[in-house]
């Protein structure tokens, strides 16, 4: 079942689907994150049903109860983006680089890597937090 980049968006990313094209992000990356959700959506190893996404918003996004494989599809996505290494480990400069390009004041940069780009249980869970995270306090 093939999912929206709309749904992965409004999920992953918290953009609401009506804005997601007119949302601070640079055309640039929205193309990458485009073509890096289908890349992702492709592989079964890291393809997320879309009923079960919006099962699980109804549920207030429990996260005791996330859909099978939304920790491997967000994993797959953040290593895309260089936001994750090849070992599942935050990759601290990547993300600062990419911090960098859209939050101008340094301190806050840190901040947010102090905050989001924490080494969790398993890598999976590591992509989920960075996430869930960085994107709503870019």
């Amino acid at each position: 079942m093939n999912i929206s980049i709309e749904t992965i968006l409004e999920y992953s990313l918290n953009i609401p689907k009506r804005t997601s094209q007119k949302a601070d992000i640079p055309e640039s990356a929205m193309k990458q994150l485009i073509a890096v959700t289908a890349k992702c959506q492709d592989d079964p190893a890291t393809a997320v049903n879309e009923k079960a996404i919006d099962d699980w918003k109804k549920a207030n996004r429990d996260a005791s109860r996330p859909p099978d494989n939304l920790g491997p599809h967000t994993l797959c996505i953040a290593k895309a983006m260089d936001w994750i290494k090849q070992d599942g480990k935050p990759n601290t400069e990547g993300l600062r680089e990419k911090l960098r390009a859209r939050v101008s004041d340094k301190a806050k940069v840190e901040k947010i890597l102090n905050k989001c780009a924490a080494e969790k249980e398993t890598p999976e869970a590591t992509a989920l937090h960075m996430v869930q995270c960085v994107i709503p306090t870019e």
